[in-house]
């Protein structure tokens, strides 16, 4: 019996007002969402080691360059608030590769601890192009 994968179904997706600006990009987080929750899908794994550059902890009196990561969030999060094991979101570019426009401090908090995937739903083109402002 082949072992069935879960899906996004069993997400509570929230429906806040969330915007991701990545230099000249931006999108409509709670657009994705909603297309997520309308269009259930299958939740895979991303690998993440390739985004270590853009999350990386800063070191004493230097500018990081990347995603703006509250580190100061991750470390006091012993509530467990910040969990890997809900799925980041991507979206697909028009190259085809794709692009996290959710879940960066959980991507953060993974690669700190020493992950290198996590779980994540994907947007199609058609979709992803819905997302952006």
């Amino acid at each position: 019996m082949r072992e069935q994968k879960p899906t996004s179904e069993t997400v509570v997706w929230s429906d806040e007002h969330e915007i991701f600006q990545f230099v000249t990009k931006c999108f409509d987080v709670r657009a994705a969402k909603r297309i997520i929750r309308e269009k259930p899908r299958k939740i895979e794994t991303a690998v993440i080691s390739g985004l270590r550059d853009l999350v990386n902890r800063p070191k004493k009196g230097s500018i990081t360059m990347g995603i703006a990561i509250d580190w100061e969030r991750i470390d006091r999060d012993p509530e467990g608030e910040i969990r890997c094991t809900v799925p980041i979101i991507l979206i697909t570019e028009k190259d085809g590769g794709t692009m996290p426009i959710d879940g960066w401090h959980r991507i953060a908090k993974a690669l700190d601890s020493g992950l290198t995937s996590l779980p994540a739903v994907c947007l199609n083109k058609t979709e992803s192009k819905k997302c952006m402002l």
